[in-house]
């Protein structure tokens, strides 16, 4: 299972929330920022991006990254233990 960051700019707020909702029914997940969210996925980034671009529209952004081995945070969301068990 992977851990993947996922990154998007989205104008309306009514799709941003079904964009969360979203995320956080497609494994574990947890919000790091306001639109920045870690997942853990049995799935490829590209399969992702399938799932979640039908809501993105003109003029917003989607960024899926598989994580590496390495990361450093500070006053982050989700809790800090989430993120060493995971990345």
């Amino acid at each position: 299972m992977a851990t993947y960051l996922i990154s998007y700019e989205i104008q309306s707020e009514h799709t941003r929330t079904i964009m969360d909702s979203l995320i956080r029914n497609l494994g574990e997940a947890m919000q790091i920022t306001g639109t920045l969210w870690a997942l853990k996925a049995e799935v490829s980034a590209k399969d992702l991006r399938d799932t979640l671009r039908d809501q993105v529209k003109t003029g917003d952004r989607l960024m899926i990254v598989k994580s590496g081995r390495e990361a450093a945070w500070h006053n982050i969301l989700g809790t800090n233990q989430w993120v060493v068990d995971n990345f």
